[in-house]
């Protein structure tokens, strides 16, 4: 299939390359005869082997976890497996990224490129995997999450790394941890805050947890070039989505890579409210 081949291409592009190599010996008859073996082909003084991509187009392919992008920049973080796995280890930043790879962050991926500023596309590898959840329905079970999936362990233990897309503050915020506890609380339980879950090294445990906040507003006014949800909103600085119409309701998020905030429709759904319960800080209704 065409999906096979384009596989195979690419396995091949990243195979190291071989080279003949033919060297004089002297039979049991004492006669010098020709023998061919082949090598790994080597380059540089350290004798570093080299892929069909790096030889022939010049591209590099280098390996770690996606830390951080900041608009057209992304970041990688290297361990040093993945240093030795990496073509070019001392490059981990990247700039003038032409495609919003944001749906990556947090997890283990190849960058493929020529120069720092010259990415050919960046891929996840097959170590990754995730859990996106609304933030109301985590629970904590002792030092773990509980999810619709099942119950997971932090992989530092009792927190987890947290990077959030702050739509109040239009940024994202690292350099934080929770606990279980700290995602289980009364607040979080009426947020509209989507959460994803990243295990990047493939052992069951979760490295990152990605929180995505997001601001539901009524739509007061449409415009040509703007609209009112609470606040007001220009088309040229935002995302806003076309189908929005007065009396909609908005969802509106933070979008780091064209660093502006993403405004779309919400699903309205009306039914019958069947029951009510006071909880500590809020009420709950089932519909």
């Amino acid at each position: 299939t065409r999906d096979q081949a384009a596989q195979m291409v690419w396995n091949a592009m990243n195979a190291y390359e071989v080279e003949y190599k033919t060297n004089l010996v002297t039979d049991e008859n004492g006669n010098l005869v020709s023998q061919v073996t082949v090598q790994d082909k080597v380059v540089s003084s350290n004798n570093d082997k080299i892929t069909l991509l790096t030889d022939k187009y010049e591209a590099y392919v280098n390996v770690g976890t996606l830390e951080s992008i900041n608009g057209k920049d992304l970041s990688l973080y290297m361990t040093s497996s993945d240093k030795d796995d990496s073509d070019k280890d001392s490059i981990d930043d990247f700039t003038n990224v032409s495609t919003d790879y944001s749906a990556l962050l947090g997890q283990k991926v190849k960058v493929m490129f020529t120069k720092a500023n010259n990415v050919l596309g960046v891929y996840a590898t097959n170590d990754n995997t995730t859990y996106t959840v609304n933030m109301k329905d985590i629970s904590a079970d002792g030092n773990k999450v509980e999810l619709a999936s099942g119950t997971y362990a932090f992989d530092d233990g009792a927190s987890i790394p947290v990077v959030k897309l702050d739509v109040n503050n239009e940024t994202v915020v690292t350099g934080t941890t929770m606990t279980a506890a700290n995602f289980d609380t009364d607040a979080n339980k009426v947020s509209t805050a989507t959460v994803k879950f990243v295990d990047n090294d493939g052992d069951g445990k979760l490295n990152i947890a990605i929180i995505t906040e997001y601001l539901a507003k009524e739509v007061t006014y449409v415009g040509s070039d703007r609209i009112t949800a609470g606040d007001t909103y220009k088309m040229a600085d935002e995302n806003i989505a076309s189908d929005i119409a007065q009396d909609d309701y908005a969802m509106i998020s933070y979008n780091m890579y064209d660093n502006c905030l993403d405004i779309v429709k919400a699903e309205v759904v009306t039914d019958t409210l069947n029951s009510s319960k006071d909880k500590d800080k809020y009420t709950q209704y089932e519909v």
